[in-house]
Formats: C-alpha cells, sequence, structure tokens
C-alpha cells in the first residue's frame, strides 16, 4: 500500500477518479464505527467535491468555520488538515524537502511547509478563494496568503476579536466576504442577520456574541 503512495503519477489520477472516494468509504465502512465512521465518510465525500470542480473550492484555515463556506455555496479545504493525512501515511518528507528546496526555512511550522510541499507537487485541488482567520496562529494567514498569490486567486483574512466590544468588526468582515462571493440578491439585512438569496434557494446566518451570551 504504501508503494502505491509513492508513485505520484498514481497518486493524482486517484485524487481526481471517483472510484477511489467509493473505495475509500468501502474501508471506511469495514475499518471505523460509529462517529469516527461518520466523520470518515464525510470528509472522503468532501475531499471529492473538492476536487470535482462542481462548487467553488475554498481552502481555510483550520479556525475558520465551515458553516460559512457551505452558506455561501462552497467547499471548504484545509491543506493544515492535508498535511497531517500525508504525514500518516508516509509522505510528509518529500513534501517537506520540496519545499524547503523551494526557500521555505525549515524553522516554519512544518504543517505549513508539507502544505506547500503538496501544492508545489501538484496534489491539492486549485481553490477558487482563500480564507484564512488570525486564529490561532500568525503563521497559517501568512502561508495562506503566499498559497493565494502562487494561484492568483482572492485572499480574505477574518481578524478575530480580542475583545467583545470588537465582535462587530468581525461581522462587518463576514458580510463584505459573503458580498464578494455570492451571486447575491439580498432579502433582509440588518445589525444581526443577514438573509440572502443564492442560486434559488434563501440562506440566513445570524451572529451571536458567545462569550456575552447576548445576541449582538
Amino acid at each position: 500500500m504504501y508503494k502505491l503512495f509513492n508513485n505520484k503519477t498514481f497518486i493524482k489520477k486517484a485524487l481526481n477518479i471517483g472510484l477511489s472516494y467509493e473505495i475509500a468509504k468501502i474501508i471506511a465502512h469495514w475499518k471505523a464505527e460509529g462517529f469516527m465512521k461518520e466523520a470518515f465518510l464525510f470528509n472522503i465525500e468532501e475531499t471529492k467535491k473538492a476536487y470535482n470542480n462542481n462548487k467553488p473550492t475554498v481552502w481555510c484555515s483550520t479556525f475558520v468555520p465551515s458553516e460559512l463556506i457551505y452558506s455561501i455555496g462552497g467547499v471548504p479545504f484545509m491543506p493544515e488538515v492535508a498535511a497531517g493525512f500525508v504525514s500518516k501515511i508516509g509522505m510528509a518528507a518529500e513534501t517537506l524537502h520540496k519545499a524547503e528546496s523551494d526557500w521555505f526555512n525549515n524553522d516554519l511550522c512544518s504543517i505549513h511547509r508539507c502544505g506547500t510541499g503538496l501544492m508545489l507537487e501538484g496534489y491539492m485541488p486549485e481553490p477558487d478563494y482563500i480564507i484564512a482567520s488570525s486564529h490561532l496562529c500568525d503563521g497559517a494567514k501568512r502561508y495562506l496568503q503566499h498559497i493565494s498569490q502562487e494561484y492568483e486567486v482572492p485572499f480574505y483574512l477574518l481578524e478575530t476579536s480580542y475583545y467583545n466590544n470588537e465582535i462587530k468588526y468581525l461581522i462587518k468582515q463576514i458580510k463584505e466576504l459573503i458580498d464578494d462571493n455570492c451571486d447575491v440578491k439580498t432579502v433582509i439585512r440588518n445589525s444581526d442577520e443577514y438573509i440572502y438569496q443564492h442560486d434559488t434557494k434563501v440562506y440566513g446566518i445570524k451572529i451571536f456574541c458567545i462569550n456575552n451570551k447576548e445576541e449582538i
């Protein structure tokens, strides 16, 4: 099995063939149980969507809410998670070397170097746009900003608020992101609720201040 993962041509073809994902689902049914099986099956299906280009593929850092991306009709793809997966199957050393050969210092985060190596080798699905969060680390947003320049796609940074009185600034950023990336017909728009139409479907986003337990 591990020999197959050393064949770059095989991997690239497998990532774009539907049968590969069906085989992965069979293995998930066989090897996993309960919640883990559900999680595996869900992620297999979402990875398939990211590669088949039927919907916009949105690269994001792990602290960007997936719900936001789904609500605007995209498919989230987290290169940091992909880096963890390739480490599990024994490909990390190759991708790290590839990144370092492209002038990525080995003092940088190994997760982001691994993701860069995967991109340089052509394993990743091409993003339509990229969203990063300023939480949790500075490295993720810098890494994803660089990736956006490589692919020449829009980059959005959600600067998360440290103080509760700055929450409305985050809301403003989310609304701007929605406006930029949807064929939007606004139905209702006010300070706490954002309802819009996309592909004849109506979605609603309500944003809450969790810390205060009060709706903004």
